[in-house]
C-alpha cells in the first residue's frame, strides 16, 4: 500500500514538472498567445430550435426560472418561417397545432 501511494505521488510530481517545463518553454518562445488558447466549437443547433427573428416574446408572461435562466412565453409566425430554413412538415405540424406558442429560454 505504501509503495503504491509512493509511486502514484513520483508521477503526480513528475507530470506537474513536465507540464511547467513546457508552458515556460511555451512562454519563452512565444508559441502560445491569448488568442490561441481558445477555439470556436463547431455549432450544433437543435432541430427544434427557431431562429430569434420568427419568434416573438413575450416578456410580460414569464413561465418560469430554471439554473441557466428564465422560460418566457413565445409566438411564432408559421408564414414567416422559409421553407429553405430547413423546417420539417413535423415542426410545422406541432407549431401550427399549438396555436403556434413556444417556450423561450433566455441564456
Amino acid at each position: 500500500m505504501f509503495h503504491w501511494s509512493l509511486f502514484s505521488r513520483r508521477r503526480i510530481l513528475s507530470l506537474r514538472a513536465k507540464v511547467v517545463e513546457e508552458q515556460l518553454y511555451k512562454a519563452k518562445n512565444g508559441l502560445e498567445t491569448q488568442q490561441q488558447r481558445y477555439f470556436d466549437m463547431p455549432r450544433r443547433d437543435n432541430e427544434w430550435e427557431i431562429e430569434r427573428r420568427f419568434v416573438g416574446i413575450d416578456f410580460m408572461n414569464r413561465l418560469g426560472e430554471g439554473a441557466l435562466g428564465s422560460v418566457y412565453l413565445g409566438r411564432v409566425l408559421v408564414k414567416n418561417i422559409p421553407h429553405g430554413k430547413g423546417r420539417s412538415i413535423a415542426e410545422l405540424w406541432e407549431l401550427t397545432n399549438r396555436n403556434n406558442s413556444v417556450a423561450v429560454k433566455m441564456l
